[in-house]
């Protein structure tokens, strides 16, 4: 948790993005070397980020076949991660 309000902006010229679930951490790394670990983001968070990006950037509503398709993939796996990792 951050203790303070801060910002911290990045510029990759060739940025990768990994998720590790057992540790529920986002990995931004630049060139597959330097990399920016941010901790306690959940499968839930992910996923969530993902259905936002269907919306807001591919401009999908949740009737397209995209965002059916994502739906039934993560549908139940959100739970049993949260299980996993109690």
């Amino acid at each position: 948790m951050l203790t303070f309000e801060a910002t911290h902006e990045y510029n990759l010229s060739n940025p990768s993005l990994f998720y590790c679930d057992t540790h529920a951490t986002l990995r931004v790394c630049d060139n597959f070397t330097d990399s920016v670990l941010v901790s306690g983001i959940t499968r839930k968070d992910v996923n969530y980020f993902i259905e936002k990006y269907f919306e807001y950037v591919l401009e999908q509503d949740e009737s397209t076949e995209l965002a059916k398709a994502f739906k039934k993939v993560t549908e139940g796996k959100e739970e049993s991660a949260e299980v996993a990792a109690s």
